[in-house]
């Protein structure tokens, strides 16, 4: 089964899951070890944990990067929310 099935599953069974944001691939394996469902991953916990501000410093190349590694590294699913700033 594929992380994006549990995930549907989950929210079909409960009609929710609960997600914590995560800024590197270490708090996402503390994320998974709580027993979370889900990893949000954002800019705007991006961009603080590299002491820069949430207006989207960082390219998409950089989330994407980041995002890739938390997903690696875990086996629940992984949201890469890169809503705004890239062109």
């Amino acid at each position: 089964m594929t992380v994006a099935r549990t995930l549907r599953d989950k929210m079909a069974d409960h009609g929710m899951a609960r997600v914590v944001s995560a800024h590197n691939p270490l708090f996402a394996c503390l994320v998974e070890g709580a027993d979370f469902d889900d990893i949000w991953a954002s800019g705007f916990e991006l961009s603080p944990s590299q002491a820069l501000p949430d207006v989207s410093p960082i390219s998409l190349e950089q989330h994407l990067e980041v995002t890739r590694r938390m997903v690696e590294r875990t086996s629940i699913p992984v949201v890469a929310d890169t809503d705004t700033g890239f062109e």
